[in-house]
């Protein structure tokens, strides 16, 4: 099964060009370990529970297995778009920066058994984890530099023979019991009314405050929120 990273490059005139990465890879870079536990949830999906039976381990013993898992993921996603972007440092810059099909996927299937999955990645996975989905939907889709940027984590574009958009996609990766404030919203507002983006998104893991939906209900259709509901949603349609 292969996986193509995000990074796309133009090497000595031959075009836009992926890196491929094989789950394979992705699972021979864990611990001899974890690699039984990841291989079994990520690719057959079997909950946490039925993993611990499975494999005779306790509860929290597959928990610690799953959070290796996950950032030893995102460090070898990191890994492979560094070295990509050293091999062609000497060449023409890198034209875009494009979702395809990465290790996101692995996580889109497991949120899709496990919905409370959403819960245990980091910010920078949620962020990839939401590229990829409208990815699937078939939209253009960018994914900012990690920084602390304000605003705007994705932007996704969309063209037809009537009309061409552009969204400007916020994601925030709260516990979710923790609601997303009015600051969030006013920080994308902001950000919305410098750039003037066809609509901008906010997608959160927990849900928005009172505040925050009233606030929202004065700038439609301008300001679109999108709560752990809507995620869940995206998931069951693109898996």
């Amino acid at each position: 099964m292969n996986i193509n990273l995000s990074l796309f490059g133009n090497q000595s005139g031959d075009g836009l060009r992926p890196i491929n990465v094989t789950v394979d890879e992705l699972l021979s870079s864990l611990p001899a370990a974890s690699r039984e536990v990841a291989s079994l949830l990520f690719m057959e999906g079997i909950t946490t529970i039925e993993l611990a039976q499975k494999l005779n381990l306790s509860i929290q013993t597959v928990l610690n297995h799953k959070a290796i898992t996950l950032r030893l993921i995102q460090k070898y996603q990191e890994k492979k778009e560094k070295e990509f972007k050293e091999s062609v440092k000497d060449s023409a810059i890198i034209e875009e920066v494009k979702i395809l099909e990465t290790a996101s996927e692995l996580l889109i299937q497991a949120i899709h058994k496990n919905h409370s999955e959403l819960w245990n990645i980091t910010p920078r996975q949620f962020e990839e984890l939401i590229a990829e989905i409208l990815h699937k939907m078939d939209f253009e889709v960018t994914l900012t530099p990690q920084s602390h940027d304000g605003g705007t984590d994705i932007i996704v574009k969309s063209k037809t023979i009537i009309t061409e958009f552009t969204w400007f996609v916020e994601c925030k990766h709260f516990a979710r019991e923790r609601p997303v404030g009015i600051g969030v919203f006013r920080e994308v507002l902001g950000t919305h009314h410098m750039h003037h983006p066809n609509k901008s998104i906010i997608v959160a893991s927990s849900y928005f405050s009172k505040e925050v939906i009233k606030k929202a209900e004065e700038f439609k259709p301008l300001i679109d929120l999108n709560d752990h509901k809507a995620i869940f949603s995206w998931v069951d349609l693109v898996s």
